[in-house]
């Protein structure tokens, strides 16, 4: 059998991991230009085709119909020119009446669309007004069929048509029964369905995402039972929650009654979503196994958060999103603090899981100050904790797989090392001699080594100074070994030295390679330590003479 180079295999790789990174580049450089594309549907501000102007009015009392707006009164309130980003949507119980005037200025008829970019609105009603602002005409959709309702439900728009080189004066009447934020937003018939369609792939991509990897996870707590897992699930499933009411894609796979019934507990549902991120965090980074006072602190919060989502069920809707907006950024800091805990004492350990909060914070920064009108609404503002969650859980499964990677590592040390000493246990010792044999060399033997008196030693110290004890040994010891090829490495560290249960140490001696005698070794060994050992401030500990053993094979 031909055997080719190991250069020629890497060359392969390097090809290989080349092909694949220029593939994920390419194809993530095309989802970003579809998700930016979907904002460019819209007509802007300088199309060619049709212009349109915006002014608004806050009804702070709702006590006004479309009568009081027409030109046939003196009382008219007056309309505030803005541009349509510019409204000032804010949280209360107030409505909001904008006036939009639109042109269009092409020598065709041009079929439109307004879109109130909010699928949690509880009024939207838009109103035609006659030339000579005396009369008002509402507009209502045809009877849209199942589907055609559910997308009315998710995208609340209107149909119109505008005739050539014609103006049309239209009245908006829109109030949020969630986030105060209503975008109102031109399309021509053809792109509104284009951005429905975009729309529609971007939520089914994300769904299929949190449900193959809640699916994933489930297996995985089946197959180790570790409650980790659960934790992550239900983390999913309260993101997926709250973004179906939030973006409303819930209307796409729910009746209506549970979309509305998700609306109505939404930001209820805000508050286990922190809940399952704490805990997840507290799980993720192993707090639970040390017990300490970090893991109590966490514990507690997590019941105190809980109590603050029932009490938040006795308040209205503004109520408690003013407090579940000043809570939620305690709790995040606090996730924060034990992440970057853990961190500082080894990144490596849970740096896909550091990773994986980066994307998760510009998210759940953005999208909330979008909903609340701070920040200008587009597609992948309006989103971008959806957006956030899709990449999150990318790197989650790399963070989790790590996790995994890195228990199995911990099982593995702590059956080869014992717990109080890191020291290799018997079965190294037992592994190394395995291989030797199985090589073809049985001409080794195995040095037990144990310090003369250790039982009376034992008896007036504790574990912890005994096993500090055997660690100073060790460490003297393995300075004369290290360099010696005849010792035989027990672990890929290159340790020689194991701890038997006994209170005694034990090398392996290979034959072939030792071109002295055994008690030049031991000779070496007994000279090596002539040191006091200080065990505790009072009593104190001369080890200067070992008792050996040796068994050949």
């Amino acid at each position: 059998m031909i055997r080719l180079p190991l250069s020629f295999y890497n060359l392969i790789r390097t090809i290989f991991i080349v092909a694949i990174s220029i593939t994920l580049l390419f194809i993530f450089s095309n989802v970003w230009t579809f998700i930016s594309n979907i904002d460019e549907l819209a007509i802007s501000k300088d199309s060619s085709k049709i212009t349109s102007e915006f002014g608004y009015y806050i009804d702070h009392e709702n006590n006004l119909s479309i009568g009081s707006f027409l030109d046939n009164k003196e009382t008219t309130p007056l309309f505030i020119d803005s541009l349509a980003s510019d409204i000032p949507y804010d949280l209360g119980y107030q409505s909001y009446w904008v006036k939009i005037k639109i042109s269009n200025i092409s020598p065709i008829t041009q079929n439109l669309v307004l879109l109130a970019d909010n699928s949690m609105l509880e009024i939207f009603n838009v109103y035609e007004i006659n030339s000579n602002l005396e009369s008002a005409t509402l507009i209502t959709q045809k009877k849209p069929t199942f589907e055609q309702e559910k997308l009315t439900k998710l995208f609340p728009h209107i149909d119109f048509e505008l005739i050539e080189t014609s103006t049309v004066q239209l009245i908006a009447h829109v109030k949020s029964n969630g986030p105060p934020n209503i975008p109102l937003i031109i399309f021509t018939k053809e792109n509104f369905e284009d951005r429905i369609d975009h729309a529609q792939i971007v939520f089914g991509i994300f769904i299929g995402m949190i449900l193959l990897m809640a699916a994933y996870n489930f297996v995985l707590y089946f197959a180790i039972k570790d409650k980790v897992y659960l934790v992550y699930i239900g983390y999913l499933l309260t993101s997926f929650i709250v973004l179906a009411g939030v973006t409303g894609y819930g209307y796409l796979i729910f009746s209506k009654k549970v979309q509305y019934f998700i609306h109505e507990y939404l930001l209820f549902t805000h508050f286990f979503l922190v809940l399952f991120l704490l805990l997840f965090s507290l799980f993720y980074l192993r707090y639970d196994q040390f017990k300490k006072n970090i893991y109590k602190i966490g514990i507690i919060s997590s019941v105190l958060l809980v109590l603050f989502a029932l009490y938040s069920l006795s308040l209205d809707h503004i109520a408690q999103t003013k407090l579940f907006f000043s809570i939620q950024p305690i709790y995040i800091l606090f996730s924060l603090f034990i992440i970057f805990k853990r961190l500082s004492k080894d990144f490596a350990w849970a740096r896909f899981y550091f990773i994986s909060w980066i994307p998760f914070l510009a998210g759940a920064s953005i999208q909330p100050l979008v909903l609340l009108n701070y920040i200008e609404s587009t597609f992948l503002t309006q989103n971008a904790y959806l957006f956030a969650v899709m990449i999150e859980i990318t790197f989650m499964a790399f963070a989790l797989a790590e996790r995994m990677r890195r228990n199995d590592q911990d099982r593995v040390h702590d059956i080869c090392y014992h717990d109080s000493t890191d020291l290799p246990r018997k079965s190294m010792l037992e592994s190394a001699m395995s291989k030797l044999q199985l090589s073809g060399n049985n001409n080794f033997c195995v040095m037990v080594i144990k310090p003369e008196h250790i039982e009376q030693i034992s008896l007036y110290i504790d574990d912890k100074a005994n096993a500090d004890l055997f660690k100073r040994l060790s460490h003297r010891l393995s300075s004369l070994f290290i360099h010696n090829d005849a010792v035989v490495s027990l672990s890929p560290h290159q340790e020689k030295i194991c701890l038997l249960e006994n209170n005694c140490l034990a090398i392996i001696v290979n034959k072939k390679k030792d071109t002295q005698d055994l008690s030049v070794l031991i000779k070496s060994i007994q000279q090596l330590v002539s040191e006091t050992f200080q065990i505790d401030e009072l009593k104190i500990c001369r080890v200067n003479k070992f008792i050996f053993r040796c068994f050949s094979f």
